[in-house]
Parts: structure tokens; sequence; C-alpha cells
């Protein structure tokens, strides 16, 4: 068993992990800033796209929103907003392509299922598709990067617990967690794992950070996060692709 010290973390992950939401500092009415700024994706050490983003909570639930942009002239530019409830359940998500197309979708729960509402041109009639998922199911769509930072917190708050102010997570115990993909529409079990404390370089300096495994039949990711337990990188082997936090 490895030990954090444990800061605040967004409302529906102490919710699930201390079951005790006025922990929460500040102003009960006003959303407070969880985690906020950008990630450079280098692919084969070039850089070549940006995400900005931003995480919020307030009273009755936590925000995400993003907008990335690819590094070249006229190239790819998309938005998205995750709106989640106080335990972390889908309220609604939202993908827009500015550029260069204009594809959209929104996703809601309806009843115990969720439902998807796409067009590829704002004239077009949304096509509807239906996951047979619960609303807890994470939302971790493609070119979201701060979705896995989500479901790393997710894993923290059902796969490990809380005890004399630190966070207990068993080492190199595979954790199968539900995720929707919007964009591809579908969804996959993802298995998440801590595997410890891990020396890394950021921007060229020496950093001591936690490392996570997220493995899929997609892909493999390795997230390392800091102590306040924001993703700091992020790396896919395979796509010889990093993400970094500027």
């Amino acid at each position: 068993m490895k030990f954090f010290r444990s800061p605040v973390l967004p409302l529906f992950v102490v919710s699930a992990l201390f079951a005790a939401p006025t922990l929460l500092a500040g102003d009960a009415t006003a959303p407070t800033a969880v985690d906020s700024g950008s990630f450079g994706v280098f692919i084969n050490n070039k850089r070549t796209a940006t995400e900005k983003f931003s995480v919020e909570q307030g009273p009755d639930g936590s925000l995400v929103t993003t907008d990335f942009k690819t590094e070249e002239k006229d190239g790819t530019h998309q938005t998205t907003e995750l709106k989640l409830g106080a335990t972390g359940e889908l309220r609604r998500y939202e993908f827009k392509d500015i550029a260069p197309g204009s594809a959209q979708a929104v996703l809601e729960p309806k009843d115990e299922f969720m439902i998807q509402h796409s067009t590829l041109l704002p004239t077009d009639k949304p096509e509807e598709h239906q996951y047979i998922l619960p609303p807890t199911t994470n939302v971790l769509d493609d070119f979201v990067f701060i979705h896995r930072e989500v479901l790393a917190w997710r894993f923290l708050a059902i796969g490990c617990r809380q005890k004399d102010g630190q966070v207990q997570c068993p080492l190199k115990k595979k954790l199968n967690i539900g995720v929707v993909i919007p964009r591809s529409r579908t969804s996959m079990l993802v298995g998440v794992e801590y595997s410890g404390r891990d020396s890394v370089s950021i921007h060229g300096k020496p950093r001591e950070l936690n490392l996570f495994v997220l493995k899929s039949e997609a892909s493999d990711w390795q997230l390392w996060l800091d102590d306040d337990y924001k993703v700091v990188r992020m790396v896919i082997p395979d796509l010889s692709t990093e993400i970094v936090r500027d």
C-alpha cells in the first residue's frame, strides 16, 4: 500500500473518497478553480498541438472545458464542455469542431442510459446514438487530454482509501473503469493502476511524481501526477507521443 498526502480534491472525488463535501473550502455558492492551464502535445519530440483546459467545482458539481488547436496554419481546432454532478455523474457533454469542419455532438443522460445527438453540419438533422451505460460512466474523448486527469481522480476515489490524512493506493493493482468516447461513438473498459513514485525530467528539471498506467484495447498511456493530483506528463509509447503541462 502506497501513501500520498491529501490535498483538496474536486467535489465528486471528495464526495466519493471522504463522503464529506462540506470539507471543501471557500464560498459554497461560487465556483472554485480546481485546475487550469495548458498541455503541449509532442509527436517525435516536435510540438504539434496545444490544449487549454479549465476544471471548476461548485456546490452542485464540476465543469471541465477545453480548447484544442494544432500548430499548423488552418489546422484542427475544437472545444469541449463536460458538466458533472456532485458525485461525478454525467449531466452534459458537448464537443464542437471549429476548424476545419463544424461537427458537433451533445451527450446527455436519459433514464438509466446515455443519448448522443451528433451532426456534421449545423443544418444536418441530428443522428441519435444510445449507450447502454449508466451516467456514472467516465467521458474519455479523443483529443481531450484533461479527461485522463479526471479518470485518474475517479481511480483515486474508488480504488484508494483515505486514512490518517493520507490517501492509500494499492501498488500495481488494476481497476477496470468504464468509459465512453463520444467522438468515436464507442465505449470500452480502461484498466487503471498505480505504479508508485517515479523520477522524471520535466522541462529539464528532475521531479519525483506519482506514476499511473492506463491500459485499454485502443492504447496504453502513462500518467505522471504531482502530489496535488494534477497531471504533469502523459506518454503514449506506441504513438511516440508525449503530453506535457506547460
